[in-house]
């Protein structure tokens, strides 16, 4: 099966730059305390040298962030891909 040439996103948009990542989310209303405690808890455990050797060995870097600093990494995702997704003309369907 042959596919088509698609330009890579950089050809087209010189510049953009998408990155995959993971993040632990929790149910809207829960406790502050316990947001604040599974971002403490997760961020001892990335900085577990076999957490972050394992985590490297896979090709990713690992960073902890608290909950307001995720808030803002989160939403400014969210506007970037927005504005991807209105660049490509892309419709619900």
């Amino acid at each position: 099966m042959q596919f088509p040439d698609v330009p890579a996103i950089h050809e087209i948009l010189p510049g953009y730059e998408i990155t995959g990542w993971a993040g632990l989310f929790a149910p809207a209303g829960t406790p502050a305390a316990a947001v604040r405690r599974l971002a403490r808890e997760t961020a001892a455990a990335m900085r577990r040298p076999e957490m972050r050797r394992r985590i490297e060995e896979l090709g990713s870097i690992p960073v902890a962030m608290d909950a307001e600093e995720s808030a803002r990494f989160y939403a400014a995702e969210l506007l970037k891909y927005a504005e991807l997704v209105r660049l490509s003309g892309a419709r619900p369907e």
